[in-house]
């Protein structure tokens, strides 16, 4: 645990031990990451867990004021920085705890702290797209004006181009094109291969390619989520569209010709088949209890549908091993 602030002479000194406390700060704020901790059976429990780190950060928060109050001019540059990034985590720890006005006007105070602060600026874009219920239309400027100079300040910023093409996915703004584009730019990040797919299906009406963009997001994070169900819900209705299995997948068109439907039906059957293994993960490992029972039922229609198109293989392959729907190959294993 760390100690009290030993008020030290030397500028130097106050510098190092104002930017520690500042980095204990941010560090602070990978406890409030919802991802790492999961969902918290106990919502009290979880509240008071997380209004324990903001008074942490709080407490940093104040050392580096007093630290600051009794520096030197030598020590003023590493106070603004370490304000600032102390000010950004308190934001986003007052976001964490529902508190999005709060959060907002501490995000915007370490960008004046700091107005090359990429962080600060991402986290009051999104925080601004998370809390847009609450502001009024200006909102949609204003966060596309923080992410434009993150991308001034690095271009090459992976997170400012996912946010913006959420953004831009907005049916508000409705710049679907934009948002693709965005969205291909954030390549490691893999909820924009999701949310390109939703595009691809709602507004461009390609299932066949969302379906492809899909198995790539649950590919590059495989955490068993609603996402199952899109991908298997989705290659029904692509087989729904093909009831004679007339035509293959895209990844398919250059190695099957249209004219042979053999190769076509094949290409039908096996998407079905990873969509089987994909409902039947969802089944075991879904992440609660209603998408288990929901993986359930997908499972059941599935051997429905595999058995009609190949009756004598489907009972073969009963509870033989299938392909993972998060091989790195698009749509077909």
């Amino acid at each position: 645990m760390v100690g009290p602030v030993k008020v030290a002479n030397d500028p130097g000194e106050r510098s190092l031990e104002m930017l520690f406390r500042s980095a204990l700060a941010s560090a602070l704020t990978f406890e409030l990451d919802e991802e790492n901790r999961g969902k918290s059976k106990n919502p009290e429990r979880e509240k008071a867990s997380r209004e324990s780190v903001l008074k942490r950060i709080e407490s940093q928060c104040q050392k580096i004021t007093d630290l600051g109050t009794a520096s030197s001019n030598g020590a003023r540059r590493a106070y603004t920085v370490a304000r600032a990034v102390a000010e950004n985590a308190r934001g986003w720890a007052l976001y964490r705890l529902g508190q999005r006005k709060d959060a907002i006007v501490e995000l915007r105070d370490a960008i004046t702290l700091m107005p090359d602060f990429v962080d600060a600026y991402l986290n009051l874009a999104e925080l601004l797209m998370k809390a847009k219920d609450e502001l009024d239309a200006n909102w949609i400027q204003e966060a596309q004006d923080q992410l434009n100079q993150v991308l001034l300040l690095s271009p090459s910023s992976q997170r400012a181009h996912y946010l913006l093409g959420r953004l831009f996915s907005n049916p508000a703004i409705g710049r679907y094109q934009d948002a693709k584009d965005h969205l291909a730019k954030a390549e490691l990040i893999p909820w924009s291969y999701f949310f390109r797919a939703q595009i691809l299906l709602g507004v461009d009406g390609d299932l066949g390619q969302a379906i492809q963009e899909l198995r790539k997001s649950i590919f590059r994070f495989p955490r068993v989520d609603y996402r199952y169900v899109a991908y298997v819900e989705w290659v029904i209705k692509y087989a729904d569209t093909k009831p004679s299995a007339s035509q293959p997948m895209p990844a398919q068109r250059e190695v099957a010709a249209p004219q042979q439907s053999s190769a076509s039906v094949e290409s039908i059957q096996t998407l079905l088949e990873n969509a089987r293994y994909a409902a039947g993960t969802l089944q075991k490992h879904g992440i609660d209890e209603k998408l288990k029972a929901k993986g359930d039922t997908l499972v059941k229609e599935l051997d429905n549908r595999l058995k009609k198109i190949s009756p004598k293989e489907a009972d073969e392959k009963e509870g033989a091993a299938r392909p993972d729907p998060s091989n790195s190959d698009p749509v077909l294993a």
